[in-house]
């Protein structure tokens, strides 16, 4: 059973990948996202890990030799010394972007992300998180000013439609590790994290 409730959002990268097979680019950066406010932490946390109630979970695998699975490898880099999570970051967009090939996958933000503290079958451990955010809608905001208000727009992601995520619990290392996904497109063709 896995529990949230004590989890803390630790380091936070953010890339873009786009579709490759549309010539659209990718993007990475050099440096941590900046999350200074409390409460924008609270609601990364509720849009990353809220979507994660299912019970089906999955293991990294490859046919010949388990460290061949890159993600694997990257995940169990970033785990073992967490001063390369940027690296490997930029490493794991990399590699999303080199297979996002299927013409239905649209580019996005991705965000990388380890968590500490998540609650696994009662013990606390630490979990990497890959989210992508491909849609934007449009949110207005209604502002106080003065005697009146001023309505103006912006776009974003909401936080209560997270669209693509991977989260590996870095448990069972020898077999793979825990994983589980969300992918609100149930598309078969453009599976994205299978």
């Amino acid at each position: 059973m896995i529990d949230f409730s004590s989890a803390e959002l630790g380091e936070l990268a953010v890339h873009w990948v786009g579709n490759k097979m549309r010539d659209e680019k990718f993007k990475s950066f050099h440096e941590l996202a900046d999350v200074e406010e409390d409460d924008t932490r609270e609601h990364l946390l509720k849009y990353f890990l809220s979507p994660f109630k299912s019970s089906e979970t999955y293991q990294f695998h490859h046919q010949t030799d388990l460290n061949l699975n890159e993600l694997y490898a990257y995940s169990k880099r970033i785990f073992r010394d967490k001063d390369s999570f940027l690296d490997f970051s930029v490493e794991i967009a990399k590699h999303l972007y080199e297979h996002s090939t299927h013409p239905k996958i649209a580019g996005g933000e991705l965000c990388v992300c380890l968590f500490k503290n998540v609650n696994y079958d009662n013990k606390m451990i630490s979990a990497l998180g890959i989210f992508k955010s491909e849609n934007k809608e449009v949110f207005l905001k209604f502002q106080n000013k003065k005697d009146r208000f001023k309505i103006s727009y912006d776009d974003g992601v909401s936080s209560d439609k997270l669209e693509k995520g991977c989260l590996i619990l870095n448990v069972e290392k020898e077999d793979g590790y825990k994983v589980f996904i969300v992918d609100t497109k149930k598309n078969v063709d453009a599976q994205y994290w299978k």
